[in-house]
């Protein structure tokens, strides 16, 4: 079989292992009306039932909110155990807010920072967010400091928007924050997990910015974009010792509990 064609059996057998998947997770009814609300193009947000989830999501039909839903409710991407239940989250680049509704889901008890810098995005986020009060949606940016932000890719799918740093605050532009920042306006002294989904930001977070929050987290899950990303980011962890490993798109990194240091060798090259 040539290479072409062996590529593209192999990507349709993994839409087909995502469809089914999906299918299973909502089953029949939410998945026809999610098929046919996609097939009109619909702009009205869908509400789904999740299992375990107490309150309904809500996502568009005529994008990507459906393959971050399953990342996150399907292959479960921000999973990770930890030794006691967070005081303490960050999620950066919230998008819709699935990943905060896993954590406020998951612990309940714990306060949740989201972030998100695009404004749709954030807006189907509050309401997503609306019945969980241990979770403070924050418009903005993660950034190395605090200064203003601006989404330099606007016609991007709703799941890669990057930012870039502006001299002044304009229309649209939004408040980019550094993590330490964010946890002092909450009145926090950290965070035991982080995610970030920050779309290359994370070479401006790990490279220029400070790390001081990092000496209370316990996990950080983090997408990262590029290898110019992975060598900042595996060098920062690396020195602070902490173990990873890959689920989906997302690199776990994690505190050895037995206080033996795991660095991170050559992750640009997985």
């Amino acid at each position: 079989m040539h290479y072409d064609d062996w590529a593209s059996l192999k990507r349709r057998a993994r839409r087909l292992i995502y469809v089914a998947g999906v299918a299973r997770l909502l089953g029949f009814r939410q998945t026809l009306s999610f098929a046919l609300a996609r097939t009109r193009r619909s702009k009205v947000p869908l509400a789904l039932r999740v299992p375990g989830l107490s309150h309904p999501v809500y996502l568009r039909a005529d994008g990507t909110d459906l393959n971050c839903f399953w990342q996150i409710f399907g292959q479960r991407d921000c999973a990770i155990d930890l030794p006691r239940p967070p005081r303490a989250i960050v999620d950066g680049g919230a998008h819709i807010g699935f990943a905060s509704i896993y954590f406020a889901n998951r612990f309940p008890q714990a306060t949740i920072i989201a972030v998100e810098p695009e404004a749709a995005n954030y807006a189907l986020a509050r309401q997503n967010l609306a019945p969980y009060p241990n979770v403070h949606l924050v418009r903005g940016g993660i950034w190395c400091r605090d200064a203003w932000l601006a989404i330099k890719n606007p016609h991007a799918d709703s799941w890669a928007f990057r930012v870039l740093e502006v001299a002044e605050h304009a229309e649209g532009s939004c408040q980019g924050h550094s993590i330490d920042s964010l946890l002092r306006r909450f009145g926090l002294d950290g965070a035991e997990l982080v995610k970030l989904d920050i779309e290359g930001a994370e070479v401006e977070v790990f490279g220029r910015g400070s790390l001081r929050w990092l000496d209370r987290t316990e996990a950080l899950v983090i997408e990262l974009h590029g290898r110019e990303a992975e060598s900042v980011v595996g060098q920062a962890m690396n020195a602070l010792g902490l173990a990873h490993r890959r689920r989906g798109e997302k690199v776990i990194f994690v505190r050895e509990q037995d206080g033996a240091p795991i660095g991170v060798p050559h992750l640009a090259e997985h």
